[in-house]
């Protein structure tokens, strides 16, 4: 049996496929096609041939056969097919359909790998050969990404170790990179994703090292290849010294009294046996230590306080030079001292001044940080520090341990710290009154305003919040004192503009205050007409505001409301809008009813004094209704009394009119008509129709017979 996957596009080069397997394993079938033939008929000859086969060997065959693929399908690195054939197959036949892979292009292998030529779509087919003579085949399409080529170039060669290594990636087609150094001693230094990196080389002796250095690099669909390549790194000598007794540091023995530090360098360098010179500045001055043989040990003295740098400079016998510093400490740990001149308790915001001593002998090195204990950032110098630091208090030391602030400054050098403190920093905070006005700073008499106190109370000299509040209202009333925070409330009985005070008193402040200014008017009289009480629908109703407002202050706003009371006769929705141009706060707005019915037009006006609205209400007509009763069928002669259920929808004026075509008498204009004869048989039609101011119903009809 042949199975084929492929996509449309690639049905002509996969049948071509197709018909070359049919005819490699029967070789009895002879195929041709005309090369006019058309693109669909080729393919129906191609599925037929292939049914034919499948048929004439599927019925022996007891398994398929089947395999995956690995991913990525690229041209730099083998695809490795899995073959998961069922029926336990005797042998099997791979063709890649990689003609220009040569001799690799088939396989006999159960699970083979292949290299592709080149890039592009490849049918690769297995056949699975049975016992009996049964053979089972499976194409799939394979598609070949061009793969990324590695390369690189460094510089410099041959060069020592303590000289960077300049990577420049010559790759082509890829988006990312891999680069290992093969330098494990460089921990994480040995890996890199740039594209063109630099390398220090751990190298250490007095020969030549390689280093194979790989680069992996990826393309697109996650194609990749790689490439090593040598490099020779001359290597650097190890310049490592010690002072074994006191590790280059005479902190706790040095002072200006005794200045001298003796120490003993030891050569501990690894490189001794390639080593060809040394030399060692103290960094004080005095002679270096210089010699071209080996060495044990060397002494020297620091006769003068402060730090040094010892630096240690090793030849190896490559050439290759190696240089270690260390510092030396002759110093100790620096002095500093800072003082209160007294008096740090009052009242906040405050400047204190601190005088600062002691710390003229410190080494230059030294740094100093003042932390003024409040919470503001630490202040920062270097050698050597201000003669007195001042700093602003403008917050309370009550929250802190103790109620106090603790002022610190520490120098810092090399060895250690020192720090020193002042303490019974108290700083205490004035209240400070603030308050809001509510509903509104525009009122009206006789009607309350609510005055809310928010002020910060502060902190005594015992670090308590309590705080005297006195309330003015600016009116003559009597002032309220109070040590509460609780709202206030004052009505004002006469119209005016008022300046209301707010002072607070504590032991940092007397009567601090906060001012607010309250326009008080009077209430408006509210009053409107319209040019339209009922009319009917639809109904333009124009308003007339005629309030009468007389504000000291503010403007006087104006809120519209329309209430829909209910209706007689349809529709009964209540449906009003107001006109274009018109809205809920306009002065004089125009109103649209569009349904009949009973409404209540409500204006309130509010200049800061809430009055009751003013309302009128609107009766919207429409034309009358007309429903005939219903009239039973008679037989023969027949005298027929007509009646109707009338709606006059709200209108003032009403008529009728009835028609009685065939009947005697033959109309009325009666509400109530009198009876009508009819003398034949046959269908007669009763018509009946009511008018009003709003105009004339559409005629109700019924059926005599």
């Amino acid at each position: 049996m042949i199975k084929i996957f492929c996509s449309f596009n690639n049905l002509p080069y996969l049948c071509r496929n197709l018909i070359h397997h049919l005819l490699r394993n029967n070789p009895e079938l002879r195929f041709g096609f005309n090369k006019r033939m058309s693109f669909l008929k080729y393919v129906l000859c191609v599925f037929l041939l292939s049914s034919l086969i499948s048929n004439e060997n599927s019925y022996a065959c007891v398994g398929n056969a089947n395999f995956t693929i690995s991913n990525p399908h690229c041209t730099t690195s083998p695809v490795t097919f899995t073959n998961t054939s069922t029926g336990g197959p005797l042998t099997y036949s791979w063709d890649f359909g990689d003609p220009g892979s040569g001799g690799n292009n088939t396989s006999v292998l159960t699970n083979p790998t292949h290299l592709f030529s080149t890039f592009g779509w490849f049918t690769v087919c297995l056949v699975a050969h049975y016992a009996g003579n049964c053979t089972d085949t499976l194409c799939q399409v394979v598609v070949v990404q061009l793969g990324p080529t590695a390369g690189f170039t460094w510089t410099p060669n041959n060069q020592c170790a303590t000289i960077p290594v300049d990577f420049t990636s010559t790759s082509t087609g890829a988006i990312s990179y891999q680069w290992n150094f093969g330098d494990p001693l460089s921990l994480g230094n040995n890996n890199s994703t740039l594209p063109n990196p630099s390398h220090l080389f751990t190298a250490t002796g007095g020969g030549t090292q390689t280093y194979v250095v790989s680069l992996t690099v990826t393309g697109v669909g996650g194609c990749t290849n790689s490439i090593a390549q040598t490099i020779t790194v001359l290597q650097k000598p190890d310049a490592s010294v010690a002072d074994l007794l006191t590790n280059f540091n005479n902190c706790t023995s040095a002072t200006s009294g005794n200045p001298a530090f003796s120490l003993t360098v030891t050569n501990i360098s690894t490189t001794q046996a390639t080593n060809v010179h040394y030399h060692i500045d103290w960094g004080d001055g005095n002679p270096p230590y210089d010699t071209v043989g080996d060495y044990v040990n060397t002494p020297h003295t620091y006769s003068n306080l402060g730090i040094y740098y010892l630096v240690s400079t090793v030849t190896g016998s490559n050439g290759c030079v190696a240089v270690d510093t260390y510092k030396v400490l002759n110093i100790s740990n620096p002095s500093i001292g800072m003082s209160s001149l007294g008096g740090t308790a009052g009242c906040g915001p405050v400047t204190y001044c601190f005088p600062v001593s002691s710390f003229q002998n410190n080494d230059p090195s030294t740094v100093y940080k003042f932390d003024f204990g409040d919470g503001t950032p630490i202040v920062i110098f270097s050698h050597p520090p201000p003669d007195t630091i001042c700093h602003l208090y403008d917050s309370t030391s009550c929250a802190s341990p103790g109620s106090q602030f603790v002022a610190t400054v520490t120098a810092v050098d090399a060895c250690d710290s020192t720090m020193s403190t002042v303490n019974n920093i108290k700083i205490f905070m004035a209240a400070i009154p603030q308050f809001t006005v509510g509903p509104d700073t525009i009122g009206c008499i006789n009607q309350p305003f609510t005055f809310t106190n928010s002020s910060v109370s502060g902190f005594n000299n015992v670090c308590n919040t309590s705080a005297v509040f006195t309330w003015d209202f600016g009116d003559g009333s009597p002032q309220i004192i109070t040590n509460s925070t609780n709202p206030q409330t004052h009505t004002y009985t006469t119209t005016g503009i008022f300046t209301v005070t707010l002072s607070a008193s504590n032991f940092c402040n007397n009567n601090a205050f906060d001012t607010v200014h309250v326009c008080v008017n009077a209430p408006p009289t509210v009053n409107f007409t319209v040019d339209n009480l009922t009319g009917c629908a639809p109904l333009n109703v124009q308003s007339n505001n005629s309030t009468v407002s007389t504000n000291i202050c503010g403007i006087t706003k104006y809120f519209w409301a329309v209430t829909y009371n209910g209706s007689i006769c349809n529709p009964m929705t209540g449906v009003w809008s107001f006109a274009i141009g018109s809205d809920t706060g306009s002065v004089n707005p125009e109103f649209i009813f569009t349904d009949p019915g009973s409404y209540t037009i409500s204006m309130t006006a509010n200049n800061g004094c809430i009055v009751p609205p003013d309302t009128l209400s609107i009766l919207v007509k429409t034309i009358p209704t007309v429903v005939i009763t219903p009239i039973p069928d008679t037989c023969g002669t027949a005298t027929v009394l007509a009646s109707a259920t009338y709606v006059n929808c709200y209108g003032l004026t009403e008529t009728y009119n009835w028609s009685f075509p065939g009947g005697n008498p033959n109309s009325s204009t009666l509400q109530n008509p009198p009876a009508v004869f009819y003398g034949a048989q046959g269908n007669y039609i009763i018509t009946a129709s009511s008018t009003n101011e709003c105009g004339t119903f559409d005629t109700d009809r019924k059926s005599v017979v």
